[in-house]
């Protein structure tokens, strides 16, 4: 090998691992970790509170290299890129335990240590009203760490009450009541509950409206027998409000015409007229200031089980209207011998052989025509006096004075003879009640001893029954009396059972 080229592997030689060397990495130096850093002011507090949080960072390799900033509040996880910085309020009371947290660029991860943020219950009040028993009102109060807490109560605006409330209890509630109508004077109208504390201030609203009284009618025995009337006791109406109890009935009335209602207090006397069915009757209850209110009674008027009828109390045609506006016995009696002078049977004179007749008999049934009327009668009815004698009477003055007036059978001394009478009282077995006439002299309340009416007698009043349709029929005893020394005792004559007879004045 020459020289040369000895010289030319030399120089190779060194060379290749110069070059070699050229390619291999620097040295560098190793990541350093960051430090979290957390500031929490207050660590303790009294809510609601305001507490000022901080998370900053530290690192070897220069702040810059954290490329993540963490708050942890509890459950809730904060994230930045630069350091955080935040103030919070809380109202809660409690322990919430919060920490920071950094991450560099090398996501190394640094915790701070966790610090635990009391938060205690400060200065408050608190309260609550409600309603109950829908005119009560359920009231609660709670105050802390205050010592001069007041309640001032407003009714429509005007001051009703003021309560100190102290605060009592370390924890929950220092006052609670039921503020009632007796004895608080809780009625109807709007409430307002100041609580009041320093500058702490809670305010509730309430109302207590005004209810509408209520009855319940349903145990209200209604149901009515034709002709029957009944007095039944009404429930006493309610109302919520109880400074409107109790609550008055005002009125009654009939909505459908089938009765009259007369009520007395509580007491309602319900009179079934001339109808049968069902019936309906309006109650009002209540006052101006509690409210009107108004109800339905309902009931049913049954049919009497009778066939025929006789009321010796009411007229028999419209023309006796006014006798049936009369009130008393003597207004009766005058009114009937007033239409007996006005009549002219007395002015029929007797008659003799060989002319019809005319006696005692003809006299009652003639002044029963004129006064009571026979409906649908069908003869003479002139006023020819020799027709009246051979008629036995006329029809020219049928039902002129509609008036009960009846026929009357007196047996006893030398013969029988016929009177008539008005139930001018209101007992038909009351002897005194009725008014005897002597038709051929316009006598009326002739007494037993008088004339052709002998002190000691039996005595038969007959009247002319009518059917459901007021038709007029027959003639039957409706009453009777046993007199003896001019003492009358009533006694019951024998009836139809399809017969009723109104025995006294409605």
């Amino acid at each position: 090998m020459t020289s040369k080229t000895w010289k030319k592997m030399k120089n190779w030689a060194y060379s290749v691992p110069i070059a070699l060397m050229s390619f291999l990495p620097a040295c560098e130096p190793e990541n350093e970790p960051p430090t979290a850093k957390l500031d929490v002011t207050p660590l303790t507090a009294e809510v609601p509170a305001q507490v000022r949080m901080r998370v900053t960072g530290e690192d070897p390799d220069g702040v810059g290299d954290i490329k993540q900033y963490n708050l942890i509040i509890g459950s809730e996880n904060i994230k930045s890129t630069t350091p955080i910085d935040i103030t919070r309020t809380f109202t809660n009371v409690g322990t919430i335990t919060v920490y920071g947290q950094v991450t560099d660029s090398e996501n190394q991860i640094n915790k701070t240590a966790a610090k635990s943020l009391e938060l205690l219950v400060g200065p408050y009040i608190d309260q609550s009203a409600s309603l109950v028993n829908e005119n009560e009102i359920s009231y609660s109060a709670t105050v802390h760490k205050k010592t001069n807490a007041q309640l001032e109560i407003k009714k429509d605006g005007a001051l009703l009450m003021t309560i100190p409330i102290p605060d009592v209890n370390t924890s929950g509630v220092d006052f609670q009541k039921v503020f009632k109508y007796n004895p608080d004077g809780i009625i109807k109208g709007n409430y307002e509950f100041k609580l009041k504390a320093d500058d702490l201030e809670k305010t509730n609203s309430i109302q207590i409206q005004n209810y509408k009284p209520t009855t319940d009618l349903s145990g209200v025995d209604a149901e009515l027998m034709e002709g029957v009337e009944k007095t039944v006791t009404l429930p006493i109406p309610l109302d919520k409000n109880p400074e409107d109890n109790p609550v008055a009935i005002k009125s009654a009335k009939s909505l459908d015409g089938k009765t009259q209602a007369i009520l007395n207090g509580n007491n309602l006397t319900i009179k079934p007229l001339t109808y049968t069915g069902d019936y309906q009757i309006e109650i009002e209850f209540g006052s101006t200031v509690g409210g009107l209110e108004k109800a339905i009674l309902t009931g049913s008027i049954t049919q009497e089980p009778w066939t025929y009828y006789v009321n010796p109390f009411v007229s028999t045609n419209s023309n006796g209207a006014a006798y049936d506006a009369l009130t008393t016995k003597a207004q009766r009696d005058a009114y009937v011998q007033q239409k007996l002078f006005e009549d002219w049977t007395n002015t029929i004179m007797p008659s003799f052989p060989p002319n019809p007749t005319w006696d005692c008999t003809e006299y009652s049934n003639q002044l029963m025509i004129n006064l009571h009327g026979i409906p649908g009668a069908i003869g003479y009815s002139g006023f020819d006096l020799d027709s009246i004698y051979y008629y036995f009477g006329t029809l020219k003055d049928n039902g002129k004075y509609g008036l009960p007036n009846y026929f009357v059978l007196v047996l006893g001394g030398v013969s029988g003879h016929d009177m008539n009478a008005i139930l001018t009282g209101d007992d038909i077995t009351k002897f005194e009640d009725w008014c005897f006439i002597e038709p051929q002299r316009d006598s009326i309340n002739v007494k037993p001893g008088h004339l052709y009416f002998p002190e000691t007698c039996y005595i038969e009043i007959r009247a002319p029954p009518r059917d459901r349709e007021g038709n007029q029929m027959g003639i039957v005893p409706i009453a009777s009396f046993n007199v003896v020394n001019k003492i009358a005792t009533f006694k019951q004559p024998f009836t139809d059972p399809n017969l009723k007879i109104v025995k006294n004045r409605e």
